[in-house]
C-alpha cells in the first residue's frame, strides 16, 4: 500500500502536531506520544494501515491509550 505524504521529512511530526491541535480544540490535554514504545509501535502501524481501509477502531484505541490520565 502506498501513501502520499505532503512533506519530504517530518510526516510523523506533522501528524502529531495536527493530532494535538485537534484534541486541544476539543478541550483535551496534549496527547502523550511518548507512551508509544517499541511494544506499541506495531499496534500504531496496524492502526494507520486499517485507517486507510476506513477501519478506525484500532486508531481510536491507540488515541485512547495516549490521552493523558
Amino acid at each position: 500500500m502506498l501513501f502520499i505524504h505532503p512533506f519530504r521529512e517530518g510526516n510523523g511530526r506533522t501528524a502529531r502536531i495536527l493530532a494535538n491541535l485537534m484534541v486541544r480544540k476539543a478541550g483535551f490535554s496534549p496527547l502523550e506520544f511518548e507512551k508509544i514504545g517499541k511494544k506499541e509501535l506495531e499496534h500504531y502501524v496496524v492502526a494507520v494501515q486499517k485507517s486507510a481501509a476506513k477501519n478506525y477502531e484500532p486508531m481510536i484505541d491507540l488515541i485512547g491509550m495516549i490521552l493523558p490520565s
